[in-house]
């Protein structure tokens, strides 16, 4: 090869090696972007999740409210029935 084609050759791999980093580059925005968009979600899966928590355990507090008046009520039922008798 002659110095020429030599140089010419060298400049073609630092423009592949060029464009390589910029593809690099390009590839590990596109990775912090999706990794940051995942963790967003992630988060907001995590609050939703918190807040179903939070429900069932209200949902859960009425249900219980609910099982007493239920037994209390039929406690009153069964005395009126026998107070009637």
């Amino acid at each position: 090869m002659t110095p020429e084609q030599i140089q010419a050759a060298i400049a073609q791999l630092t423009i592949k090696q060029d464009r390589t980093a910029d593809l690099i580059a390009q590839l590990a925005n596109a990775q912090r972007e999706s990794f940051e968009f995942s963790r967003q979600a992630f988060e907001a899966i995590e609050q939703d999740l918190r807040a179903v928590h939070d429900d069932l355990r209200e949902t859960r507090q009425l249900v219980d409210s609910n099982a007493r008046a239920i037994e209390s009520n039929a406690r009153a039922i069964q005395a009126l029935a026998d107070w009637e008798r």
